[in-house]
């Protein structure tokens, strides 16, 4: 598995996929699109949130959102500057990779990063 995705609430983003691995999670698009479609109900458009840090590392375009119509990705995939993600989901991702160092030592980033990052 190259991600994982959470259901996001009180935000603007409805779900946040976080890379787990050096591979992105858009190499794994059907996967990804089948996760996403198990999560969603109704017809609406939901909004995610990507978080590349293992296979992007703390590079420019660690963020990227797109939206998902309940059963494809929508052609407006962007990368997103880390100002523009809500401090509450900085907050939770920098939470959920620290209970996850596991996924920081299959990810690009180097010994030197992984230490910092943890600390």
């Amino acid at each position: 598995m190259t991600f994982e995705v959470r259901t996001v609430v009180g935000s603007s983003f409805d779900f946040i996929v976080s890379s787990v691995s050096f591979e992105s999670p858009f190499e794994s698009a059907d996967e990804l699109e089948k996760k996403l479609r198990s999560l969603t109900r109704g017809n609406s458009t939901k909004r995610v949130l990507v978080d590349l840090l293992c296979s992007n590392g703390f590079e420019w375009n660690r963020f990227a959102t797109f939206s998902f119509n309940n059963s494809r990705f929508g052609n407006d995939i962007e990368v997103i500057n880390e100002d523009d993600v809500p401090l509450s989901l900085l907050v939770a991702q920098e939470k959920f990779y620290k209970s996850h160092p596991e996924y920081l030592t299959s990810s690009i980033l180097t010994p030197t990063q992984i230490s910092h990052f943890l600390q």
